[in-house]
């Protein structure tokens, strides 16, 4: 993995279960291929369920997390870049794959996509002259591929439990700034709390009070980085009531305080 100035990439060939940190989002981009086994993905209030071939695309700053029915017989590859990376010659695509996260590759074109990930894996462990560039116009090739060769039709339906976790995780996303408890979110869906807050979890793969801090915390983030609104206010509207206990979590999961995460931003401005 490489940072020459910004521009961000890399890539992971994984078996095996692997454990993400709770929060778990990121200032860059994140292809995830599925080559063997199954598992369940869940990217800012969507669960998807992936089979081999499938394609799971995380955009930058949002929530994420994966669950592994079936560990051992689990393949996949991991691509990280940023924007700078891609370029602006590949903004759009970017942009639909944001929109959409989930693709699934046809079986008669997977292996397109093995042989051109072969090759940025190759170009990574070589590093040859001019292999970041390469690199560039490998990930080119496969953004322009996989909006190429998806398939149309890709719903897979959720079992009940799965749908009521994503509709609450939804109805997060888009209220995090109000009062939510475990007990108001129970009560919104018919349910007792300790039944809403076992069936979040089993199907999101993170519990209910961290889903909602990550939230609050990926708003604030953004809210610090693009505005010179104060620290207060920025915990208030993002739906901390105790600034101290925003400043308190915010340190835990990027590892400085609010203003000085600020200040990075102001700085380059």
């Amino acid at each position: 993995m490489h940072y020459d100035n910004e521009p961000l990439f890399g890539i992971r060939r994984d078996k095996g279960v692997y454990r993400m940190p709770e929060p778990h989002f990121h200032a860059h981009h994140e292809l995830y291929f599925l080559i063997s086994g199954k598992t369940k993905y869940f990217v800012n209030g969507e669960i998807f369920m992936l089979s081999p071939g499938d394609l799971i695309f995380i955009p930058k700053g949002d929530f994420h997390q994966t669950n592994y029915p079936d560990p051992d017989n689990i393949e996949r590859v991991t691509i990280v870049f940023n924007d700078e990376f891609s370029g602006e010659q590949f903004k759009s695509y970017v942009d639909i794959l944001s929109a959409h996260k989930y693709f699934r590759i046809p079986k008669d074109c997977i292996n397109i996509f093995h042989g051109l990930i072969r090759q940025i894996e190759a170009e990574e462990s070589n590093k040859e002259k001019d292999y970041i560039n390469m690199e560039k116009f490998y990930l080119g090739q496969l953004l322009i591929m996989i909006l190429r060769y998806r398939e149309k039709e890709q719903t897979v339906k959720l079992s009940y439990s799965c749908q009521l976790a994503q509709d609450a995780a939804k109805y997060i996303n888009a209220n995090y700034n109000k009062e939510l408890t475990l007990e108001s979110m129970a009560e919104k869906y018919s349910v007792n709390a300790d039944y809403f807050s076992k069936i979040f979890k089993k199907a999101t793969g993170v519990g209910f009070s961290k889903y909602l801090n990550a939230t609050r915390l990926s708003a604030a983030q953004e809210m610090l980085a693009t505005t010179t609104v104060s620290i207060t206010d920025v915990a208030l509207e993002c739906g901390f009531n105790d600034s101290n206990y925003f400043i308190q979590v915010f340190k835990k999961v990027h590892g400085m305080t609010p203003k000085k995460y600020s200040m990075q931003f102001r700085l380059k401005k």
